[in-house]
């Protein structure tokens, strides 16, 4: 127990200095990421493309709708004259067609969905040099999304400006691909 002591009092020394030391007063800079995406121009490209995506594959589902409703009712007026037989294998491919159709929507939405995410991705891989630069030059030490900011009295550690236009500068627009990565211009 002697022994201990005196190893436990050299192991409380070694410790005591790293723990006194006092972190480095935080100097916080506030990034609104939502108005960074809605008003950046690759942002907005990015939302263009994805709404001209959607309104492409709405218009080819009501198409396939249309000649599916088509086929339905003409597929009602030929079971009446059919044998048990036919008509379930008619049915069938006709169901068949029907989720054939939907996992082609499904698989769309799902690509649209990879696409806006790794859109959103090559986004902030552009964007962080952006801010490690903004937040060296005034000598940050901590970044906060505006969202998580309850209240501030000044506007004047507000980035997102700043960002926006050296985003824009930096990667004005985007190429996105269903199905795979993003390529920028």
């Amino acid at each position: 127990m002697k022994k201990l002591f005196p190893l436990a009092l050299i192991a409380l020394a070694c410790v005591t200095p790293a723990l006194a030391a006092p972190p480095p007063a935080p100097k916080i800079v506030v990034l609104d990421r939502a108005a960074l995406l809605q008003f950046s121009k690759v942002g907005q490209d990015v939302a263009k493309q994805l709404q001209a995506m959607g309104n492409q594959a709405r218009a080819g589902v009501e198409a396939q709708q249309k000649a599916l409703s088509a086929e339905g009712a003409e597929l009602r007026q030929q079971v009446a004259i059919m044998s048990a037989e036919a008509r379930k294998q008619k049915e069938d491919a006709f169901n068949a067609k029907v989720q054939g159709i939907q996992a082609g929507a499904e698989r769309r939405q799902a690509q649209m969905q990879q696409a806006a995410a790794s859109g959103q991705q090559q986004i902030a891989k552009a964007l962080q040099p952006i801010i490690d630069e903004i937040v060296k030059s005034r000598g940050a030490n901590i970044v906060v999304d505006k969202q998580a900011v309850l209240f501030a009295n000044n506007n004047a550690f507000d980035i997102t400006a700043e960002a926006i236009a050296k985003l824009d500068a930096k990667l004005p627009t985007m190429k996105l691909t269903l199905g795979g990565a993003p390529a920028s211009p």
